[in-house]
């Protein structure tokens, strides 16, 4: 059973709060924060949800009243002096919180943190971290309407299932429990259409993304006798189409998907010497271990980091590192 006393007995003392997640959203970070804040605010509490980065155009149908604010450079601390308490969803590394963190830092607010990535990290004052939930949605679900019994309304239910989608690659992926299916199916209870979340999420794309995808396919390698497949875009791509990183959130599905890989990467310079990149794997390797090399973290079959140097020298690296974890399979 999980413990939710000490955050419980924090948002029992307070009356004003923070809620935010990582740079990039995802369904998530967003859906997680949006059902805390609704639960929140059936138990009288001030709630504002403030992102490090714009939330990606596919959530916006999570999000009807245009609550959620994204922090922008030249922002002040002092907007959100009034807060007591900085509740981090999604997300226990400090610097995923990028310039927002920065600013934060320095205010006395009390951290609590809710998340079910494996981390180390330590800069919350009070934190539930559980790698066996299969979204932090559900915990906050069961923590919020299960045990604090606040009520449950469409907006909220639309953010769990939302969340669970996403977070289980729309009920494929191995997270995919009993548990999960229930939960999904009491949203489904509760009024949440299945169709309209599925046409949403994935049958929304702009042209250009089509266009991102071509020529982003067109990087496409394989090493590690095809065990291993990346693909690496640079800025000349998204010049080119007029994508930005919201258009590479389904591109390493695509490596993936290859008979006889099972580590897939997916690398993006959007900006001089700053590289992203998201680790996936398909059935051993645990890509969490492969992105804490360079810093990242995540899931065992998803995973994520940030490197500082040319997108050239990062596949360089991250190649080298995935074909020696490769190396050693079971």
């Amino acid at each position: 059973m999980r413990d939710y006393g000490p955050i419980l007995d924090v948002i029992r003392r307070h009356d004003r709060f923070l809620l935010t997640s990582h740079l990039f959203p995802d369904g998530d970070g967003i859906g997680s924060a949006l059902v805390l804040a609704g639960a929140l605010r059936r138990l009288g509490k001030d709630v504002r949800i403030w992102m490090p980065s714009p939330s990606p155009a596919r959530y916006a149908f999570l999000d009807p009243t245009g609550e959620i604010r994204h922090w922008q450079s030249g922002m002040r601390g002092s907007e959100l002096a009034d807060r007591q308490v900085l509740i981090v969803l999604d997300c226990s590394a400090w610097d995923r919180l990028d310039g927002f963190g920065k600013m934060l830092a320095p205010l006395p607010l009390v951290r609590v943190c809710i998340d079910h990535h494996k981390s180390a990290s330590t800069f919350a004052d009070v934190a539930l971290l559980d790698v066996t939930a299969p979204a932090t949605a559900e915990l906050v679900y069961e923590m919020m309407i299960e045990t604090a019994g606040a009520e449950l309304d469409l907006t909220m239910a639309q953010a769990v299932y939302a969340a669970l989608v996403t977070e289980t690659g729309g009920f494929q992926y191995s997270n995919t429990s009993a548990r999960v299916l229930h939960l999904a199916a009491r949203m489904l209870e509760h009024g949440v259409s299945a169709d309209r979340v599925n046409m949403e999420l994935n049958q929304r794309n702009p042209a250009h993304h089509i266009r991102f995808l071509a020529c982003a396919l067109q990087t496409l390698e394989l090493g590690a006798s095809g065990k291993m497949a990346w693909v690496a875009v640079g800025p000349d791509i998204f010049r080119e189409t007029g994508a930005s990183a919201e258009d590479t959130v389904t591109l390493a599905g695509y490596p993936r998907s290859i008979d006889g890989v099972e580590l897939a990467l997916m690398f993006f310079e959007d900006f001089p010497n700053s590289v992203k990149i998201s680790f996936r794997s398909k059935s051993w390797l645990d890509v969490s271990e492969l992105a804490r090399q360079f810093g990242g973290g995540g899931h065992e079959r998803a995973a994520g980091a940030l490197l500082r140097m040319p997108l050239a020298e990062a596949v360089q690296r991250v190649t080298t590192a995935g074909a020696a974890a490769l190396a050693e399979s079971p």
